[in-house]
């Protein structure tokens, strides 16, 4: 049975992009809160795309289940409703850029301390970008510029904008 992704002690999170480990949003807003507990490194349970596209090089996951590979990620857990609210503005859930969706992660790396084990699977939430018209003849004319991760090569080029958005 899958851990569920509202805990008692928090809002699990499954982030794939800037906000992992040493990208380039991880410092503004996961590692100085300690309301963030990073509890896992994960991968999804099925895969979606994921781009990077635009002048800054955002990475775009897109709520397309079944498309392109299993994405690579870790899961927090978020303690602070306020920490949860933010997140959710920074990824652009208020103007309709992007959701917080559920959705299930296996586990692939664990801290010592962790609760789950290695191949857990762990209900979770990520954020996607919002279905437009045309996302589908997009994703199939960028099918070969689909990542299953984030990398810090791609990192190096991602450029943050005034307000993020992405």
């Amino acid at each position: 049975m899958a851990t569920q992704q509202h805990e008692e002690m928090g809002t699990l999170i499954y982030v794939y992009g800037t906000l992992k480990t040493g990208m380039a949003n991880y410092e503004h807003k996961m590692v100085h809160y300690p309301c963030c507990k990073l509890l896992a490194h994960a991968k999804t349970l099925n895969k979606y795309p994921l781009i990077v596209a635009g002048e800054r090089k955002v990475p775009y996951l897109f709520d397309s289940e079944g498309i392109g590979h299993q994405i690579e990620g870790e899961v927090y857990r978020v303690v602070d409703a306020k920490h949860l609210e933010e997140l959710d503005i920074f990824e652009g859930c208020d103007t309709g850029h992007y959701n917080r969706i559920p959705i299930e992660v296996i586990v692939t790396s664990v801290p010592e301390s962790s609760e789950w084990n290695v191949g857990s699977i762990v209900k979770c939430f990520v954020y996607m970008r919002n279905k437009q018209a045309g996302d589908e003849e997009f994703l199939k004319e960028h099918e070969h510029e689909m990542i299953p991760s984030f990398t810090s090569e791609h990192n190096q080029f991602y450029q943050r904008a005034a307000d993020h958005i992405g």
